[in-house]
């Protein structure tokens, strides 16, 4: 606090019979407030920014703050603390609770800054989407509460489906005079089936022609 320096002059005289016989004069210095000037006041005064690191998230998404106070004032701020107490569905990930707690040991001085950041937790079974707000609450003792707020939106995860891709060959032109589909057909040779058809045919052959010679004799 500014001080001032203020001068009294006490002055004693003797007079008689309207005559000035002596007098006297003592000054004396005084250190204060002049009372003519307003006392100058010196105060902290503290600005608090929070954010996240994320706008949107998921059910069992971490979301992490930032706060950011600053003395803007021309005295310190004393005994700063924060408090921020999370919305339901999100939990610290520290300790599972729902109320972040700092204290700033020491004096904030002034045009000095000091930011914190910790995490929270989206519950996997949130009863609800939508926007969770939570605010910061900063004070001092020597400074009255002030506050800062940031949002985060919790959204329904999205489902990926299972992708089925469909290739179509393309069918060659069957060359000319084939028809497209129709099996065609080797030969391969001589084979077992084919001996024994052909002595079965013969062995009917032979048995009709000898019925036929048989039958000519008897007439």
């Amino acid at each position: 606090m500014k001080q001032y320096l203020t001068k009294t002059l006490t002055v004693a005289s003797l007079i008689v019979s309207g005559a000035l016989l002596a007098s006297t004069a003592a000054a004396q210095n005084v250190v204060g407030p002049s009372p003519e000037q307003p006392i100058p006041l010196t105060k902290p005064v503290l600005e608090v920014t929070k954010t996240a690191d994320t706008s949107t998230t998921v059910p069992g998404g971490i979301v992490t703050y930032t706060v950011t106070v600053k003395n803007t004032g021309d005295a310190a701020a004393q005994s700063l603390k924060l408090e921020d107490i999370m919305p339901v569905g999100l939990s610290l990930t520290t300790t599972g609770k729902n109320t972040f707690t700092y204290t700033f040991l020491g004096e904030l001085e002034p045009g000095k800054t000091v930011s914190t950041s910790y995490s929270a937790k989206v519950d996997k079974n949130i009863a609800a989407f939508g926007e969770y707000v939570n605010v910061v609450s900063v004070s001092a003792a020597n400074h009255n509460p002030i506050a800062a707020r940031s949002s985060v939106t919790v959204k329904a995860p999205e489902v990926k489906g299972v992708q089925t891709k469909t290739t179509t060959q393309p069918t060659a032109s069957p060359p000319e005079g084939e028809v497209l589909g129709a099996e065609t057909l080797t030969d391969t040779g001589v084979g077992q089936l084919d001996v024994f058809l052909a002595l079965l045919g013969a062995g009917l052959i032979g048995t009709g022609f000898i019925g036929l010679r048989k039958a000519n004799k008897s007439q």
